[in-house]
């Protein structure tokens, strides 16, 4: 009986290691099999680069090309600093990632054009520095500012819920032109 509980071991051990080793080699073949799915080359890098490259060559012939009815730059002429502070701020929903957005206005050089020469005009302004500065970077097609601005009026506007955290990918930024303004 002595031998017999010894072969049994014996077995059990053997059994047992043999599950643990095949255990091990799949939890290994496993990760080595996620870390080479999740490797992109270089070949496929530069294939993501020059679709985002396209992607915001697109949205900048949209900001150069597209028009603004002539009516709603006129409005811009009168309206008051809040509803000023309030265009820039829907016209940064199209560039930021915020977790709620409420208004969108298009970004298009003519109303950006219009509303830098309407701050730059006007003298009764008291957040006039901080719309010259945001703005002025825009007329040349450069928002990289955008998060900054968006926040910055939102906290002047005592905002709560929706401040900016990042600016859009190239590929966001199109789905939001698609989905508010097209």
């Amino acid at each position: 009986m002595g031998k017999n509980n010894l072969k049994k071991r014996k077995f059990i051990y053997l059994f047992l290691g043999v599950v643990g080793i095949a255990i091990i080699l799949i939890i290994w073949k496993t990760i080595s099999d996620g870390d080479q799915s999740t490797e992109i080359t270089e070949e496929e890098m530069e294939e993501i680069q020059e679709e985002q490259e396209e992607i915001q060559a697109s949205i900048d012939e949209n900001f150069e090309n597209d028009s603004t009815p002539t009516d709603q730059l006129k409005k811009y002429e009168t309206m008051s600093e809040n509803s000023i502070l309030q265009e820039v701020h829907k016209m940064t929903h199209q560039k930021v990632l915020a977790d709620k957005k409420w208004g969108t206005v298009e970004i298009t050089k003519e109303r950006v054009e219009k509303l830098y020469t309407v701050v730059k005009n006007r003298d009764d302004l008291e957040h006039d520095a901080l719309l010259l500065d945001s703005l002025s970077p825009w007329v040349e097609g450069d928002f990289d500012n955008a998060v900054e601005v968006h926040n910055r009026i939102w906290t002047i506007q005592n905002g709560s819920v929706g401040k900016a955290s990042r600016l859009l990918t190239p590929e966001e930024e199109q789905e939001y032109i698609k989905k508010n303004f097209d």
